[in-house]
């Protein structure tokens, strides 16, 4: 588990090098690693833990898109912006400092 973050777990092979690395919210997870991580860590955990659609390149996790491809990660947030819906207040409450 990270001490920095509780929801975030590393996996460390014999040597303790990084080979995975997982970040849980609420029911999502979000995970990326090695080819034996990937073959021997997260079979494991899909049979411990109810797992729906599976998404891989292109895909929204927490808000923010994700898309894989040619060695390039890109993540950006232009979904969640675009349906993001404006605050309307009254211009009386430009006054009211609380």
């Amino acid at each position: 588990m990270s001490k920095v973050d509780p929801a975030v777990f590393y996996w460390l092979d014999e040597q303790f090098k990084v080979i995975g690395v997982l970040a849980c919210h609420v029911d999502d997870f979000l995970w990326a690693g090695s080819q034996n991580f990937s073959s021997d860590v997260i079979p494991l955990l899909k049979s411990a833990f109810n797992v729906g659609r599976e998404e891989h390149d292109h895909f929204c996790y927490v808000g923010m898109d994700f898309a894989a491809g040619d060695g390039v990660i890109q993540v950006h947030q232009h979904s969640y912006i675009d349906h993001l819906q404006q605050v309307h207040l009254l211009a009386a409450r430009a006054i009211q400092r609380d």
